[in-house]
């Protein structure tokens, strides 16, 4: 059984939570393995679908932590409305604001208690905000902005065919103005200024509402996973 996996430091994520993380890994080419005692933390991301992995995890004492959904959808054809859509890019000058509506936004996140704090979750997204603001992360921010004061943002990452959504907020102040669905269309519509064929994006099986837009939007569903941790 200690043979099946093998389990990879992850640096940037122990650096940031100041505590050794490790990413258990079920093939064969993980870049480095570990022994299991030498961690904090270890997560494990599976299919939904794989008993095996899920009922190995089991026996290892890992504990649920959250399930995932990964969506996506086809925007090699222009977007209906998409004309009325105006893309804003985030500049530096917006990170504070950003950064204060990203407190306390993502309490569905598998960052919670009790294997991270609310502290360090609110740092840890505020900080991937930034960091997709200036293009050092995510690849570009973008917002929706009313005179000064901000609506909602969503972060995106290119590579060669598709865009990948890392974070969507929308400022509480703002709830139920139809701010997501206009953020995801600035997201599709950006998207294809960059070439990309498929914009992708996951949430947490607990956000009903995200999975709800999603499906409305005409999003399909790619993977169902469950993340698992050890400490």
């Amino acid at each position: 059984m200690a043979d099946s996996f093998t389990i990879e430091l992850l640096e940037w994520d122990s650096n940031f939570f100041n505590q050794r993380i490790g990413q258990l890994s079920f093939e064969k080419n993980a870049t480095m393995i570990e022994k299991g005692n030498d961690f904090d933390l270890i997560q494990a991301k599976v299919l939904a679908t794989n008993y095996q992995q899920i009922n190995l995890l089991n026996q290892l004492n890992f504990k649920l932590a959250e399930g995932e959904i990964d969506f996506s959808i086809n925007i090699n054809t222009k977007n209906k409305g998409s004309n009325s859509v105006n893309i804003q890019l985030a500049t530096p000058s917006d990170i504070q604001q950003i950064k204060t509506i990203v407190d306390n936004s993502f309490t569905a996140s598998r960052y919670r208690a009790p294997w991270f704090n609310e502290q360090q979750r609110n740092q840890f997204y505020q900080l991937w905000a930034e960091k997709a603001v200036l293009g050092t992360f995510d690849d570009v921010c973008l917002l929706i902005k009313e005179d000064k004061h901000i609506k909602g943002f969503v972060t995106l990452r290119f590579n060669e065919s598709a865009s990948r959504i890392g974070l969507i907020c929308v400022n509480s102040s703002c709830q139920g103005q139809g701010v997501a669905t206009t953020l995801l269309k600035q997201a599709m519509i950006y998207s294809q200024t960059k070439n990309s064929k498929q914009l992708h994006v996951a949430t947490q099986l607990a956000n009903s509402s995200a999975i709800a837009l999603y499906t409305k939007l005409g999003f399909a569903i790619n993977t169902m996973s469950y993340w698992f941790y050890k400490t």
